[in-house]
């Protein structure tokens, strides 16, 4: 009978010590797989190449002056006491006429690089201020004396050809900036000028511009400039 306990104990002994094994056993397998699984099933992370695309900036427009819209300016004039807007892309020259010389007047010429043929102001003494008309009729009448006279005396000296009776086709009184004008076209050859005269403060103001040429073909457009210059025209 004692013998028979004996082998019992040794039985559960054995069936302890297998069980305990196999739990250690089995920890060690979770505990390896928790160590391992993330290293076999982990993806490496693949770069993709970026591409760089050489793209070429883009030249920038190339603007040609002549072609940008031209631009009013404003042309002061203190001496004689007067302003008028003109495109920048006209040209201005001056003249001050010839000391001593009463056939020459101070003179603002715009011209349009174009054609040269432009807007013109000039300038002159008017100390007994007669009125626009009256020059104009004195002017005439002296020039048509002034050759009748040459005509008469022959003297062999070249008489003036034509007279401004001549070449003045259109006359008319009007006003400009309120005051008492004469407006005239004058037959100039190979183009004929639209002109006023005004005065004010004893001076003189005559403003012509080409208002007929056949060798222009923008005669229409430059007909408008010229008449919105007109306008601009002011006293100081």
């Amino acid at each position: 009978m004692k013998t028979a306990r004996v082998k019992t104990k040794n039985q559960k002994g054995s069936v302890v010590l297998v069980l305990l094994t196999g739990v250690l056993a089995i920890v060690l397998l979770i505990v390896v797989f928790i160590k391992i699984y993330p290293i076999i099933t982990h993806k490496p992370n693949v770069l993709t190449p970026s591409v760089v695309t050489n793209v070429m900036p883009q030249p920038t427009e190339n603007v040609n002056n002549a072609n940008a819209t031209p631009q009013w300016k404003l042309f002061t004039n203190t001496k004689y006491n007067y302003i008028i807007s003109y495109l920048d892309t006209y040209s201005v020259d001056k003249s001050d006429g010839k000391p001593g010389d009463p056939t020459t007047s101070p003179e603002i010429h715009f011209s349009s690089n174009d054609t040269g043929f432009g807007f013109s102001i000039k300038v002159w003494a008017n100390p007994d201020n007669i009125t626009p008309k009256a020059y104009f009729i004195n002017e005439m009448a002296q020039e048509q004396k002034d050759q009748a006279d040459c005509i008469k005396q022959n003297t062999g000296k070249a008489c003036m050809p034509v007279t401004l009776k001549d070449l003045a086709k259109t006359q008319s009184e009007t006003t400009l900036k309120g005051l008492s004008a004469y407006k005239f076209s004058m037959f100039k050859f190979d183009h004929s000028d639209e002109c006023y005269i005004v005065t004010k403060n004893q001076n003189f103001y005559q403003l012509c511009f080409d208002n007929s040429d056949p060798n222009d073909p923008d005669i229409e457009k430059h007909v408008k400039i010229y008449n919105e210059m007109l306008q601009s025209f002011n006293f100081l």
